[in-house]
C-alpha cells in the first residue's frame, strides 16, 4: 500500500524547499559580496637601514624629528599583477615593519588615498596638491604600532580602486614630550626606483610643506599588503565583455579581438613601468570587432593591455618576443 502525502505536508515541504533556496541564494550572494582578498606587492626581505618616509618615519629613539609626510606610489602593472580589478574596494593595507620599536606616546597620523595616472613621484610635490587630490582614509589623534616585528595593519575607510596607479600619503604628528623605542624599519624589495616614494620632516610642530627629503635610503618603498573586495558588479557587467589576444607570445603584430562593448572605452598597451606605448578608443559596439597593432617599433618584454571603460576594465598580460 502506498503512502499518501496530504495536502498540508505537501504544502510544508514545498514552503520548505523554497525557505532552503532563498537561504542558499541569500548565502551565496552574502559570500560574494563579503569575499576579501589580499594581496601583496614587495616579497624581498630586505631592511630599510634606518627607516623610510612612509607610512610612519622615525629615524632613532632620540630623533628630534616630530613631523614627517609622505607619499608612495603602486603603478598599474603592479597592481594588475597583484590581481587587484578595477572597481575593488580597498579595506585595508599593511606593511612590514621588521623591528621591535614603537611610539613612547601615540602620534597623530592620517592616511590618504588617490587613483591616479603617475608613473612616478617627483620631490617637488606639495602636500596641498595632495590634499587636493587624495582622499582621507583613516585619521588617528591616539595612533601607535605594535611593539613587535610583523605585518602592521591599517584597517582604512573603504576606498575604490579605478584601474590606474594607486597613491598612499601619510602625515604624523608626535607631541613635543613623545618619543619612541628605537628607529622604526620597514621590509622592502630590491629594483624599485626612489620615485615611487618621496617624503619630507620637520622637527616643528608643522609638518612639511613641500615632500623634498632627499635622503635616498628614505624612499625604499615599502612591501605591501593590500585587502579588497571585488566590485559585486564584475561578472554581471563584463559577461557578454571579451578581449582575446593572439598570437600571445607576439612578435610584429598583436591582433586584439573585442566584443559586447557598451559604452566608449580605451585601449592601452603599457609597460610594466607604467608608460603607454600604444593607445587608441574603441566606440561603442555589439558585434565582434578586430583592431591590429603594429608591434614592430616596440622592444620586447611584458607588456599590459587594458581595455578602460566607464564601469569596468579588462587587462591582459602582453609578451613581445
Amino acid at each position: 500500500m502506498k503512502n499518501k502525502i496530504t495536502p498540508l505536508v505537501s504544502r510544508y515541504i514545498s514552503n520548505f524547499r523554497i525557505q532552503l533556496a532563498l537561504c542558499i541564494a541569500i548565502s551565496l550572494f552574502s559570500t560574494r559580496i563579503n569575499a576579501q582578498t589580499t594581496v601583496q606587492i614587495g616579497f624581498d626581505t630586505l631592511v630599510s637601514p634606518s627607516t623610510t618616509y612612509g607610512p610612519i618615519y622615525r629615524y632613532s629613539a632620540t630623533s628630534a624629528t616630530t613631523t614627517a609626510h609622505s607619499n608612495m606610489l603602486f603603478t598599474v602593472s603592479e597592481l594588475a599583477t597583484a590581481g587587484i580589478p578595477s572597481g575593488a574596494t580597498i579595506t585595508a593595507v599593511e606593511f612590514y615593519k621588521v623591528n621591535a620599536a614603537n611610539f613612547t606616546t601615540p602620534i597623530t597620523h592620517s592616511m590618504y588615498m588617490a587613483n591616479t595616472l603617475n608613473t612616478g613621484l617627483a620631490n617637488t610635490l606639495t602636500w596641498a596638491s595632495i590634499q587636493g587630490s587624495h582622499t582621507l582614509v583613516l585619521t588617528d589623534a591616539s595612533f601607535n604600532v605594535p611593539d613587535s616585528s610583523g605585518w602592521v595593519a591599517w584597517n582604512i575607510s573603504p576606498f575604490t580602486y579605478t584601474g590606474g596607479a594607486l597613491e598612499i600619503a601619510a602625515e604624523q604628528v608626535m607631541t613635543a614630550s613623545g618619543g619612541a623605542t628605537d628607529k622604526i624599519q620597514w621590509r622592502y624589495s630590491a629594483g624599485i626606483s626612489t620615485d615611487k616614494l618621496v617624503g619630507a620632516t620637520n622637527t616643528s610642530t608643522t609638518p612639511p610643506a613641500i615632500l623634498n627629503g632627499g635622503v635616498a635610503a628614505y624612499r625604499t618603498r615599502p612591501n605591501i599588503r593590500i585587502t579588497f573586495t571585488p566590485p559585486l558588479s564584475t561578472n554581471a557587467v563584463n559577461d557578454q565583455f571579451l578581449l582575446e589576444l593572439s598570437p600571445n607570445p607576439a612578435h610584429q603584430e598583436l591582433v586584439v579581438s573585442i566584443s559586447g562593448i557598451q559604452m566608449r572605452n580605451f585601449l592601452k598597451l603599457m609597460s610594466l613601468n607604467g608608460y603607454i606605448v600604444y593607445s587608441q578608443s574603441i566606440d561603442k559596439t555589439t558585434t565582434p570587432q578586430q583592431i591590429k597593432i603594429d608591434l614592430s617599433r616596440i622592444a620586447k618584454g611584458v607588456y599590459f593591455l587594458q581595455l578602460e571603460g566607464d564601469k569596468s576594465t579588462r587587462i591582459r598580460k602582453v609578451i613581445i618576443d
